[in-house]
């Protein structure tokens, strides 16, 4: 498999290019932001959003991801891989 990019910002305000491998978890449900503080871009590929092995959804390109526990200061409302 060929790993995907993602543009990750962090609270830090700054931003980086991430290699992910597809199939792997890049935010988990429930997950504290102390943990794993970081929003995520997509500029291609497609990730899947479960919530409790629920699918929620699959997000394409130019989707952001991981905001609302960084906006709300709460954890993980679902999981992305």
């Amino acid at each position: 498999m060929q790993p995907e990019s993602y543009l990750i910002l962090s609270q830090r305000k700054s931003a980086s290019r991430a290699p992910h491998m597809v199939g792997r978890r890049l935010v988990t449900l429930g997950n504290s932001t102390f943990q794993n503080n970081l929003i995520c871009f997509q500029p291609n590929g497609k990730v899947e959003v479960t919530k409790e092995s629920m699918k929620l959804c699959t997000m394409g390109p130019g989707k952001v991801f991981g905001e609302l526990a960084i906006l709300y200061n709460c954890t993980r409302t679902a999981t992305v891989k």
